[in-house]
């Protein structure tokens, strides 16, 4: 989209009923540029009909990172040996949180738009590739013209539940700016929601969450605290593992068995948010807390690395999206995040591709859920 498409997109988005005589003057060209660029935004799915009325489709926009997931496991004694070791597979994919969650929104029936920085390099057009075989929309990617795409090593332990080395290159993601971001506005403010994580800059994730009301933020690690910590009152919602809760507090993490303790956390930092909290924990339990009150889910769980949460985490936001943009109750929302985390840990990747309503839902009714309120 060129400049001029872009602000007659801002001004029918504000005033649909605008004509092409009235667009013309307020952009200082002719009559027929204006026609020819409102045609072309017709084309692209912008506007329809008389009146240039904009499309009302309800997108779930994810911005953030974008990169080349390698993953590996080995035995831990190999870990000090300084030599390369032969017999271990390595895994590629390509993810990173904001096409993950993009990805499995698709998958429950949503429509959702990513908006990343990648490089100009193969990965990077395979990763768009990627996004739009999956269904999800990958307009407003920004491609870089000298830098690499992102790349994400992480190291586990043969069972594939311990992380024993991890290794981020995200500096691509801080191209998305607030100066970018604006080109995007008048996609944005009609957003269903908009979801942001901590791998943008701090002055992207202050943007964001001041410009727009309908956010929902998702934590990833201890380590980026600083970037948001100082306007949690503009986020609106939040996921979060209780390691990260308690850091955000600079409190000591609950034993994951003291509700209390877990409830006491949850509470204090909900208050200095401005909508709901999720927090993920144990092996198999999540505390949820909005204005109305707190409830601890607990679930019975036979799968394997429930207890990870950058492994369930993608799935699980994704989950609770759903969940939200359907008004579920905290009981259901609960069972429906839990079974989503689940089905995460059925895979080896950080998304699951069988995901979908009809297997959620099968995975709710095979399990045992208890729920403690506060």
């Amino acid at each position: 989209m060129n400049k001029h498409e872009r602000i007659i997109l801002e001004k029918l988005t504000e005033n649909p009923m605008l004509s092409q005589s009235e667009l013309a003057q307020m952009l200082n060209i002719t009559r027929s540029s204006v026609s020819v660029y409102i045609s072309y935004l017709m084309q692209k799915g912008y506007i329809r009909g008389r009146g240039y009325i904009v499309e009302d489709k309800k997108t779930f926009y994810i911005i953030g990172s974008t990169g080349i997931d390698y993953q590996t496991a080995i035995s831990e004694k190999h870990l000090a040996i300084p030599y390369a070791l032969d017999g271990y597979d390595l895994l590629v994919s390509y993810g990173g949180i904001s096409k993950n969650i993009a990805e499995s929104l698709t998958r429950l029936g949503l429509h959702a738009a990513c908006i990343s920085a990648v490089g100009s390099d193969l990965m990077g057009q395979v990763i768009i590739e990627e996004c739009k075989k999956s269904g999800v929309e990958c307009s407003d990617f920004l491609i870089s013209p000298t830098r690499q795409t992102s790349t994400y090593l992480e190291i586990r332990s043969l069972d594939f539940n311990k992380i024993l080395f991890a290794s981020a290159n995200m500096k691509l993601q801080q191209l998305i700016t607030p100066d970018f971001l604006t080109t995007k506005q008048h996609k944005l403010k009609h957003a269903e929601l908009v979801i942001i994580e901590d791998s943008l800059s701090s002055a992207t994730l202050q943007y964001v969450s001041s410009m727009y009301s309908n956010t929902l933020f998702i934590c990833t690690k201890p380590s980026r605290i600083s970037r948001y910590s100082g306007f949690l009152n503009q986020i609106n919602g939040m996921l979060t593992s209780l390691e990260n809760a308690a850091a955000i507090l600079d409190r000591a993490i609950p034993d994951d068995s003291d509700s209390k303790e877990v409830f006491r956390l949850s509470k204090l930092l909900q208050s200095q948010l401005s909508g709901p909290l999720l927090i993920c924990y144990g092996k198999d339990k999540f505390c949820y807390t909005d204005q109305g009150g707190s409830v601890i889910c607990t679930f019975s769980d036979p799968s394997p690395r429930t207890d990870l949460f950058s492994h369930y985490r993608d799935t699980v936001a994704a989950g609770f999206i759903y969940a939200l943009s359907q008004g579920f109750e905290p009981a259901e929302m609960l069972k429906f995040t839990a079974a989503c985390r689940q089905v995460a840990a059925e895979s080896s990747s950080f998304r699951n591709q069988h995901l979908c309503i009809e297997l959620l839902e099968t995975r709710i009714n095979k399990s045992v859920f208890s729920f403690l309120y506060s």
